[in-house]
C-alpha cells in the first residue's frame, strides 16, 4: 500500500561513495510518489515526501544514467520542489514555497478629449407616460422611426407586424385585425373584454375592446412598442404591451408640405394605389399653427367568387386624415386640438376555400365590411415651478360592420 502523505523507501544504508555512483534510471511518467518509490528501491535509499499535494503531483518520464541526487534534482525541478539530504544516506523532497504574487499593475487610463467622449442626445422613452432615458427604462422597448415606415408608400399596422417580430396579427383584413405582443392573447375574436394590447395616439387610447383601427402610419415621428405588462398607468388593457403612435409636432414658424403617390401590382388581382399629403401652416407666427395630413389607398382584390360570376371581389378602399391645431398660450403653456378620422370599405371577403379552386370562394352572398373611426383630443400642457403638467381629454367613435357566409358546403344557397 502506498501512503498518501509520506513515502519512506528504505532498504539498506549506503555510503556517500555509493550514493555518488551513477545508475541506469528508467522511470515512466506518473506522480512524484510513484517515481521516488521506484528510484528508492533501485538505489536502495530512503526518500521522504511529507507533502500530500507534492506526492500526487504529475511528472514526466525520466531516462538516462545519473546519480540519485541528480535524478531527484530533475524530479524536484519538474514538480516545483526542492531536494534536501537527510543524514548523508537519505533524501527529503519539499514543496517549493509559492512566490508571492506581484500586484498587477493597473493600466493607466488616459482621459479622452471632450470631443471623443461627448455623448449624443438622450433617447427618451415617452410611451411610458413618463419621460425616461432608454438606458434606465425597466422593460423591452422597440422604436421605429416614422420615416422608415413610409418607405414604399404609407401603410397601416401591417408595417409594424412585418418589421417587429414581437407583434402578431390575426390577418382578418384592414380595420378588423386583433394585435398581440409576445404571443399574449385571449382569442382571435373581439368582444366585450378589453384588448390585451393598448394602442395609443399621443396620450390617448385609440380603442378599448374593438379591433385595431389600422390608422395609416403617415407623418409620424416614431412608433414605440413597449413589450409586456405596463402596470396601472395603462389599466387592464396592457397585458401584452403598448403600441404608441408619436406624431410629428406642429411647427409654429415654418410653412412646409409634402405629397407622395405610389402604386402596386397584385398577382392574380387588381393594381393598388396610395397617396398622402402633409401641410404645416403657421397662422400667427410663433403663436398659432395647424398641421394637416390626408391619405387615401386602394388595395387590389384577388379573390374570385364563381357563384356570383365576379372576380377580384375583395378590393379595399381607405380614406383618412388628421388635423392638429397648436396654440402657444404663454412661455410655458400650450394647447392643442387634434382630430383623427378614417373610413375603410371592403367590397368582399378576403378568404379562399381550401377545397375549391385557388384564390376562390364558393359563397353565394357578398361578405363586405366597413369601418368608420373618429377621435377628438384636447391637450393642455404647461409648467408650474419644477412640475410639468399635461392633461389630455378626448372622445372616440368606432363603428364596425362585418358580414360572413357560414353556410355549410352543400347546404342551401
Amino acid at each position: 500500500m502506498i501512503p498518501r502523505r509520506l513515502s519512506t523507501v528504505a532498504a539498506f544504508a549506503i555510503t556517500p561513495a555509493a550514493a555518488a555512483q551513477t545508475l541506469p534510471v528508467d522511470l515512466p511518467a506518473g506522480t512524484v510518489g510513484q517515481q521516488v518509490t521506484a528510484l528508492g528501491r533501485q538505489a536502495r535509499t530512503s526518500i521522504v515526501v511529507p507533502d500530500a499535494g507534492l506526492w500526487a503531483r504529475p511528472v514526466p518520464a525520466l531516462h538516462g544514467r545519473m546519480t540519485v541526487e541528480a535524478a531527484l534534482g530533475r524530479i524536484a525541478a519538474r514538480a516545483r520542489a526542492t531536494v534536501q539530504p537527510v543524514g548523508g544516506v537519505g533524501w527529503r523532497l519539499n514543496a517549493a514555497a509559492t512566490p508571492p504574487r506581484r500586484p498587477r499593475r493597473q493600466p493607466v487610463r488616459i482621459a479622452a478629449s471632450p470631443a471623443e467622449t461627448a455623448p449624443g442626445p438622450d433617447i427618451l422613452v415617452v410611451a411610458s407616460k413618463r419621460d425616461t432615458s432608454r438606458d434606465q427604462f425597466a422593460g423591452q422597448v422597440a422604436r421605429v422611426p416614422g420615416i422608415e415606415l413610409e418607405r414604399g408608400g404609407t401603410g397601416g399596422t401591417e408595417r409594424l407586424v412585418q418589421r417587429l417580430t414581437s407583434i402578431t396579427s390575426t390577418y382578418l383584413g384592414a380595420g378588423r385585425n386583433k394585435l398581440f405582443i409576445r404571443g399574449i392573447a385571449d382569442s382571435s375574436f373581439t368582444g366585450p373584454t378589453q384588448a390585451t394590447v393598448g394602442q395609443y395616439y399621443g396620450d390617448l387610447r385609440l380603442s378599448y375592446n374593438a379591433p385595431d383601427p389600422d390608422l395609416r402610419l403617415a407623418d409620424l415621428a416614431a412608433v414605440e412598442v413597449l413589450e409586456g405588462p405596463q402596470g396601472t398607468l395603462y389599466g387592464a388593457g396592457s397585458l401584452g404591451g403598448i403600441i404608441r403612435l408619436v406624431p410629428n409636432p406642429v411647427d409654429l414658424s415654418v410653412t412646409s408640405g409634402s405629397v407622395a403617390v405610389g402604386s402596386s401590382a397584385t398577382e392574380h388581382g387588381q393594381p393598388g394605389l396610395d397617396t398622402q399629403a402633409v401641410l404645416n401652416a403657421p397662422i400667427v407666427t410663433d403663436r398659432l399653427a395647424v398641421r394637416l395630413v390626408a391619405n387615401a389607398a386602394s388595395e387590389g382584390g384577388y379573390i374570385d367568387k364563381p357563384l356570383l360570376g365576379r372576380t377580384d371581389v375583395n378590393q379595399t378602399r381607405i380614406w383618412g386624415g388628421r388635423a392638429t391645431a397648436h396654440l402657444a398660450l404663454g412661455p410655458d403653456w400650450n394647447a392643442e386640438l387634434v382630430g383623427i378620422g378614417q373610413r375603410i370599405r371592403g367590397a368582399d371577403s378576403q378568404y379562399a376555400d381550401r377545397s375549391g379552386p385557388p384564390l376562390s370562394r364558393l359563397a353565394a352572398v357578398t361578405e363586405g365590411f366597413r369601418s368608420d373611426y373618429g377621435q377628438m383630443q384636447a391637450i393642455l400642457s404647461g409648467t408650474i415651478g419644477d412640475v410639468h403638467l399635461r392633461s389630455t381629454s378626448g372622445i372616440t367613435s368606432h363603428d364596425l360592420l362585418e358580414r360572413y357566409d357560414a353556410t355549410r358546403a352543400g347546404g342551401p344557397r
